[in-house]
């Protein structure tokens, strides 16, 4: 038996708990990628038109200055989100890349930015669930910095 991708969102972490009314209106902006490792699914300075849910594989969250190779910042493993820049429509902050070969649900920005417009309920529950992979992130780079700086 095939999943359909509502299935997919409805077992998605970040989207835990969420309605079939809510993941409906997911399903109708996501598409399911399959990319190859060591590709760029979204570079720091570029539109934030769409956010990723990953199902398999790993991505790195990357930084760099324009004379040095990229610094690894964070590895998101299978169950993660990768952006919130989209929800103000800004650029992305950081690169996102493949590790490995990984799936994940693409995310249309500007149909989910539409939809919590239209639908308060459904902004709650999904800001809620951006906000806690910001505050996740926030505390691995704290953690982080810890192992380069020492307490």
């Amino acid at each position: 038996m095939t999943d359909t991708l509502l299935d997919r969102l409805a077992r998605h972490p970040v989207l835990a708990d969420l309605d079939t009314e809510a993941l409906g209106a997911l399903a109708t902006a996501t598409t399911v990628r399959e990319v190859p490792a060591d590709t760029v699914l979204a570079r720091e300075g570029e539109n934030a038109d769409r956010f990723f849910l990953l199902e398999a594989g790993h991505l790195a969250i990357e930084t760099r200055d324009r004379a040095s190779a990229p610094v690894l910042l964070q590895t998101l493993a299978p169950g993660a989100g990768a952006g919130w820049s989209w929800l103000l429509g800004d650029p992305w902050k950081f690169d996102v890349r493949a590790v490995d070969d990984v799936t994940v649900l693409e995310i249309d920005a500007a149909a989910v930015r539409a939809e919590l417009e239209r639908d308060p309920a459904f902004a709650r529950l999904l800001l809620e669930r951006v906000l806690r992979m910001v505050t996740e992130r926030l505390e691995a780079t704290r953690l982080r910095l810890l192992d380069v700086y020492g307490p």
